[in-house]
């Protein structure tokens, strides 16, 4: 994957989406307004799926990666499990941060690592000095759905985004509306920028749908 390439992508169609939009130059676009946050399992006997773990504690941020070691779980599904000595990194506003925060300082089976909670753009961006290996870094992207897209029309529950390009939409920038987290029965629309989350092979299918010019 050539990062400039996907920096560039994004750049551009940040770029014309806010000069089509005649946004004020303060804007926030999504990537600015969520952040990482890491959280370690330090029960010994601790072993449970994603979906146990995240009904059980009401989360609204997503899990984006589990640490195990050295080894990186990109993007994990619902069924995938967690246990003692994991290390999760979970996206969301401050807001959903903190009400996580608070959620887990009543549960001795899980506590805040010393890692700061970092804004998502410092967070992709700062991989690359951090020693992670390329091939496991993440990557977050804008795509602006057109009219002919196959994912329209649909919900985000039944467009199969997640099984055509195994990234996750994090948010969706629709006119002057950021919607972060959005249900998955929300439709998605002609001219919406929907921010997609996942790994080099997300970008690679992205190239090859057409989603991202060369």
């Amino acid at each position: 994957m050539e990062k400039r390439f996907v920096a560039n992508f994004s750049e551009r169609t940040l770029v014309k989406a806010k000069r089509d939009r005649m946004e004020r130059k303060d804007y926030r676009w999504l990537n600015e307004s969520l952040y990482v946050s890491e959280f370690e399992i330090i029960d010994p006997d601790f072993r449970k799926t994603i979906i146990e773990f995240t009904r059980r504690h009401d989360f609204v941020v997503t899990i984006i990666r589990i640490i195990r070691g050295n080894k990186f779980i990109n993007m994990p599904s619902a069924k995938d499990i967690i246990q003692h000595g994991d290390i999760l990194q979970m996206v969301g506003t401050l807001d959903e941060v903190d009400a996580c925060t608070m959620l887990l300082e009543r549960d001795n089976a899980i506590e805040y690592t010393v890692a700061k909670d970092r804004m998502l753009k410092d967070f992709i961006y700062g991989q690359r000095f951090e020693g992670m290996p390329e091939e496991k870094e993440m990557v977050c992207v804008p795509i602006k759905l057109d009219g002919n897209s196959q994912f329209t029309r649909k919900s985000i529950r039944n467009c199969g985004i997640r099984e055509a390009t195994t990234g996750t939409i994090l948010g969706i920038e629709r006119e002057h509306l950021p919607m972060v987290s959005p249900d998955i029965d929300t439709v998605l629309r002609k001219d919406d920028i929907i921010w997609l989350i996942g790994d080099r092979y997300m970008i690679d299918k992205l190239i090859r749908m057409g989603m991202m010019d060369e």
